[in-house]
């Protein structure tokens, strides 16, 4: 069974995934912190609500963690990064 992947605005339909990884400064090993990585996850988690993003997974290893997500077509890649920073 194909599911649909492709999601629609007032003008447009589009499909558009970012695969990121976020380091931390000096590549520390701060993710290895349960409470850090959960505040972390739920500020990812209610940012992406705000903004109308789709999460399709969120992983973490102790240094970096991943976040593949799907956006409208009025954000750019940088400005993504960079509300993904601010709010982290």
């Amino acid at each position: 069974m194909a599911t649909n992947r492709y999601r629609t605005a007032a003008h447009s339909r589009y499909t558009i995934f970012y695969h990121i990884v976020i380091l931390p400064k000096y590549r520390r090993k701060i993710f290895q912190h349960q409470d850090i990585e959960q505040a972390t996850k739920s500020a990812l988690k209610e940012l992406a609500f705000y903004h109308e993003w789709i999460i399709e997974e969120l992983e973490n290893d102790t240094d970096h963690i991943h976040i593949f997500l799907s956006a409208p077509p009025r954000y750019s890649p940088s400005e993504i990064v960079r509300l993904l920073k601010t709010w982290t």
